[in-house]
């Protein structure tokens, strides 16, 4: 079976380093950029608002702005993006499958 990934879904979220991470920490509730930042202190701020966009972009992620005073913004999951969730533990099994089998090969 052959199959072409590139401009996929799935290539254009998982090429982004950040994004399945992101997509995690917003399965629970929205939050906001400095609290996505808090969860991923090794992603850069310029790297985690490109990612952020890019997820909107996607519509896996959606962007809330209140307009009181204090003015801030929350980031939420959207229908698409909670579909997911799925699939991100999915990898995890594998990741946990794969390091206890690694060495048996």
């Amino acid at each position: 079976m052959s199959y072409n990934f590139d401009n996929t879904i799935s290539f254009l979220i998982t090429k982004r380093k950040w994004a399945l991470i992101i997509i995690w920490h917003l399965r629970v509730e929205s939050k906001r950029f400095k609290d996505i930042k808090l969860k991923i202190p090794s992603c850069s701020e310029k790297v985690l608002n490109e990612t952020l966009k890019e997820l909107q972009e996607l519509k896996l992620v959606s962007k809330k702005k209140f307009e009181i005073y204090p003015k801030y913004s929350e980031y939420r999951l959207t229908k698409l993006g909670y579909a997911t969730i799925p699939i991100i533990l999915e990898i995890i099994d594998f990741e946990s499958f794969y390091s206890s089998n690694k060495e048996n090969t």
